[in-house]
């Protein structure tokens, strides 16, 4: 990776291993990856064993910190917060040792930067503060980045001329149909028609066990407790 990249790929098409491939494929070196969700920063963490370590609000003690400046890591996950302040900000990204040793910055979902940056998550409009620090390539990766949150990372983190990598987001085992609504919605009816296409190929003479086992899984948003409390019986009687 000797260049600023954007890879949109869909959900579960294997981004995750991308850290896998520039952990084989870049020389010696520290990768740092901003996650958006603090679990996630352990998570992965803990699939690359020893070689990788997470820094968030849970993990940044200084003794902690001074081994990832000390280059004991090779992947290093942390989070918008973390990075942008505070102990890890001193400790680690303004040490000239650790940012000779960094060969990359990596911004996992970073449709987030511009869908929470605005006031949810603040700190992800300040993850530039990381790529001034580091100059190095940045990878920036996500299934639904909009160009107008392309435009978000790319000013952000200040993309130089990048490389985009768009494989599709076709989802060839999903798709979107509109049906009008027939009936009062507290009725249920409309949900209730659609049921006799969902119980096809599940097999009527099997027991209730594995009807249900064999029943697809299925998603019903609803509004509020009670709707969902009343929606649950009508299906039950039906």
């Amino acid at each position: 990776m000797g260049r600023d990249t954007i890879y949109i790929s869909p959900t579960s098409t294997g981004k995750g291993q991308a850290f896998e491939h520039l952990d084989h494929l870049l020389p010696d070196g520290v990768i740092v990856i901003i996650e958006p969700l603090q679990s996630l920063t352990s998570e992965m963490a803990e699939r690359f064993k020893d070689r990788a370590t997470y820094a968030d609000s849970t993990n940044k003690s200084p003794a902690h910190l001074q081994s990832i400046r000390d280059g004991e890591y090779r992947l290093v996950f942390t989070t918008a917060e973390t990075a942008t302040e505070g102990d890890f900000l001193d400790i680690v990204l303004r040490n000239d040792r650790f940012r000779q040793r960094a060969v990359a910055f990596i911004f996992n979902e970073a449709h987030t930067l511009d869908q929470w940056g605005r006031d949810f998550r603040p700190k992800f409009l300040q993850l530039g503060q990381v790529r001034r620090h580091l100059s190095v390539p940045v990878l920036i990766m996500s299934a639904t980045l909009t160009p107008e949150a392309r435009e978000a990372c790319q000013s952000t983190l200040n993309l130089r001329n990048p490389s985009v990598i768009d494989v599709g987001t076709d989802r060839p085992n999903l798709f979107l149909r509109v049906l009008p609504m027939r009936y009062p919605a507290a009725s249920f009816l409309d949900i209730l028609s659609v049921m006799p296409e969902l119980w096809h190929g599940v097999d009527a003479a099997a027991s209730v066990e594995e009807r249900t086992r064999q029943f697809p899984v299925t998603l019903i948003y609803i509004n509020n407790k009670n709707l969902a409390t009343s929606m649950h019986r009508v299906i039950n009687e039906w």
